[in-house]
């Protein structure tokens, strides 16, 4: 999985920023600045050593964050977006579907196979059952 420089979310850009000083200041892995636009994830040291899985693990979850905050489902108490159990979750889940997924053909390469299209056509001038 390859963790972005940044991404859109609402017309915005979010940034992705590596820091040595997140565990330090608050014994977590990163942050959901939210009026920043910006997540920032622990990066490795000498004394804090962290696999590419669990950088994968913390940038999903820091992204649930703000997924759940765009959401502006601020009428749960407490706020989704604030539900430590539920976004570890949801990550972890997101983090397993990015990291695992295995990729086939496409669809439109089993309509060539099966319904015999040109494979000069495209998306747009396909035709189904006849001539």
């Amino acid at each position: 999985m390859k963790i972005p420089k940044s991404f859109k979310q609402f017309g915005q850009t979010i940034t992705v920023e590596y820091s040595p000083e997140v565990l330090y200041n608050e014994d977590v892995t990163g942050w959901a600045k939210y009026r920043q636009n910006k997540i920032v994830l622990q990066s490795p040291t000498n004394s804090t050593p962290i696999t590419e899985e669990m950088l994968e693990q913390n940038f999903c979850h820091e992204l649930m964050h703000f997924i759940l905050y765009g959401a502006g489902e601020d009428c749960f108490n407490p706020p989704l977006h604030k539900r430590e159990y539920l976004v570890d979750r949801m990550a972890g889940l997101l983090h397993q579907f990015l990291t695992t997924t295995e990729h086939g053909n496409s669809y439109l390469d089993y309509l060539r196979k099966v319904e015999k299209v040109s494979e000069y056509a495209d998306k747009s001038t396909l035709h189904f059952g006849g001539k």
